[in-house]
């Protein structure tokens, strides 16, 4: 089985980035057999989402978290697929979001920072959707899905309950469904609960907290938190690790508030029988830190910030496992454009998950995300690595994701032979994500990549042999397979 084949609509973007994309090129092309047609039920179907703004996935239940921060969430995943890997493609909301709706990375939809917002020449998952004939609502929290950021483009119904939280989002979700559940729609509830300021209800802090907020003066403003994580930026960050504690503590109350509206909306939903008809999906666009990497909030790309919560409940829990291979937020466009039967575009970046869901399909072998953030940063999950690399010095961090899933033990420090000969390895795929992106052409409707340079002349002859081996091409010197069995 291989491991590393991608579907064959991303062939477009990974195409002319220069003769270091030789390997990427092959792997997208290699063993992508004829697939057969999904056994789940797919066309015409209730879609909700449930976007919980700033969530990192080790905060859960699900994904392990000893403390009892998402108790119904945990016990409805049980009929549910986790997905065990999944990273945001930037840790900021706007380009994230963005990437979740639109299936593209952020350097190619455009939006990549705080200053920027999704064009209109961007189509959405609601777009397609609505043009298909699906309804289209999103009960949203404001920040950067308020009107004119270019999340709102596609969806028919699009309120702004502006920073009301779940608390306000989910009573307006429920009381829309009672009007639409009986046709296709697509449904969009978010908050940014577990957003800074961290500032829960009494009955959450009363269960994650009790007495521990005896931290007298511990301001947990986002004003206090921002200022904190700038002075972070220049190495320095004022809080003390008792402050740190305290801030995670609220954090996590924030989770167990919000999981009491999940339990809500839970209830809603079956009531109205959307349990047995609608596609549910649970996702975060980023994660946030606290302390690590001596930061606080979410600017950077190590796995606290940019591993996310996705979760999807076929209609009837007719599907319930982990999934533990890598995945993106841009795949969930796809996905859900499979799901409701309908064709994914060629220009998009994320591939449908259902051939993962169903064993039927080879799992992708690296996750993408990147930032403008501390002068620029990109990083790589890899065949049980993390690589985190800065544009502003070059400096590389690795990570072995399944031992140390927070990255606090930089091997590349550690382990200079080995970093020696895997680096190079993960920099070919690196390199045509990052470097060549100076051979994308802008358009007026998007970026693309000029489809004539696809094959570099340089491409070797024993690499264009070895199309049907990826495993053989990419485990060159059999550096990888160690790791490789370590998310398999």
């Amino acid at each position: 089985m291989s491991l590393f084949s991608r579907s064959t609509h991303r062939l477009p973007w990974l195409a002319a980035v220069g003769s270091a994309c030789v390997l990427l090129a092959v792997l997208a092309l290699g063993c992508t057999p004829s697939e057969p047609a999904s056994a789940l039920e797919q066309g015409a179907q209730p879609i909700i989402v449930i976007d919980i703004g700033t969530l990192r996935a080790d905060r859960l239940g699900l994904y392990g978290y000893e403390r009892p921060t998402s108790v119904h969430l945990d016990r409805w995943a049980e009929e549910a697929v986790v997905f065990d890997w999944t990273f945001s493609q930037a840790p900021s909301t706007g380009p994230a979001q963005a990437s979740l709706f639109t299936g593209l990375y952020p350097t190619t939809h455009g939006w990549r920072d705080d200053t920027g917002k999704l064009g209109e020449e961007v189509e959405t998952l609601a777009e397609i959707l609505s043009a298909a004939g699906w309804r289209t609502a999103a009960f949203v929290d404001g920040g950067f899905l308020s009107e004119g950021f270019g999340l709102e483009q596609g969806f028919e119904e699009w309120q702004n309950l502006r920073g009301q939280g779940f608390a306000a989002t989910v009573p307006a979700a429920i009381e829309w469904l009672e009007d639409h559940g009986e046709e296709p729609f697509l449904l969009l509830v978010h908050g940014y609960d577990v957003h800074a300021p961290y500032d829960p209800p009494a009955d959450s802090r009363a269960a994650l907290l009790g007495d521990a907020e005896a931290a007298a003066g511990f301001d947990a403003s986002a004003q206090r938190l921002e200022q904190a994580r700038q002075a972070a930026e220049q190495g320095d960050l004022p809080l003390s690790p008792e402050e740190v504690a305290l801030a995670s503590d609220l954090y996590d109350a924030e989770i167990h508030a919000v999981d009491q509206q999940l339990r809500t909306l839970f209830e809603a939903i079956e009531r109205l029988g959307l349990d047995q008809r609608a596609t549910i999906v649970v996702v975060s666009d980023h994660g946030e830190a606290f302390g690590e990497h001596g930061a606080v909030l979410h600017d950077r790309l190590y796995a606290p910030v940019t591993r996310i919560p996705l979760l999807i409940r076929f209609p009837g829990g007719s599907v319930a496992k982990r999934v533990p291979h890598l995945v993106e937020g841009v795949d969930l466009t796809p996905t859900l454009l499979e799901v409701a039967g309908l064709d994914v575009p060629t220009k998009m970046q994320g591939d449908s998950l259902l051939p993962l869901i169903e064993d039927r399909g080879a799992p992708r072998y690296f996750a993408f995300s990147e930032t403008t953030a501390l002068g620029g940063a990109n990083a790589v999950a890899l065949a049980g690595y993390h690589l985190v690399r800065s544009e502003a010095d070059g400096r590389l961090e690795l990570f072995h994701l399944a031992e140390d899933p927070l990255g606090a033990v930089d091997v590349a420090a550690l382990e200079p032979d080995k970093i020696e000969a895997v680096i190079p390895q993960l920099s070919l795929v690196l390199g045509p994500l990052t470097a060549g992106i100076k051979g994308f052409n802008v358009q007026v409707d998007h970026i693309r990549l000029n489809p004539d340079t696809f094959v570099p002349e340089a491409m070797e002859a024993s690499v264009l042999a070895a199309v049907d081996d990826p495993r053989g091409v990419f485990a060159l010197g059999g550096m990888f397979n160690p790791a490789l069995a370590a998310l398999e």
